[in-house]
């Protein structure tokens, strides 16, 4: 489990779990975080924005539910139309943020319902070079 979570195995990852831990996987891999947006903090605009050198990353993330305790969906999972949603709303950000000119990216957690409603598109996404960073339960990160 990373040193950065602290939780059950079983708790769902916030969407600030999966961007927090994309955000560390990048800093490993020589990027500087130039901005990162929590959602639980309020905060607008793309979750994460990372340089390396001349390559300017943009990612958005999501998680496995509600990520506001006030919500009272708040640890409950996100259903099939939810995830597709979701994945649809990143889609459209990763895509808006590749016609600025930047290299774009989704993050999303590794589970069945994420893994299914993106890969009816990721032969589509890939094509435009859009990258999707997978966030494990134990935030190991994997990108295809």
């Amino acid at each position: 489990m990373s040193p950065y979570f602290r939780r059950e195995s079983a708790e769902l990852l916030t969407e600030d779990e999966v961007s927090l831990a994309v955000r560390f996987h990048l800093e490993g891999e020589g990027w500087t975080v130039k901005s990162w947006a929590p959602a639980l903090g309020r905060v607008h605009g793309d979750d994460i924005v990372a340089q390396q050198a001349d390559r300017l990353l943009i990612i958005e993330a999501k998680g496995e539910g509600s990520s506001d305790p006030l919500s009272k969906r708040f640890g409950s999972p996100f259903n099939g139309s939810q995830v597709t949603t979701h994945v649809a709303m990143a889609t459209y950000k990763a895509l808006h943020a590749a016609s600025r000119g930047a290299e774009a990216g989704i993050a999303l957690p590794d589970n069945a319902l994420h893994r299914m409603s993106f890969g009816k598109i990721q032969p589509a996404l890939s094509g435009l070079g859009i990258s999707v960073f997978w966030v494990s339960r134990d935030a190991d990160v994997s990108i295809s």
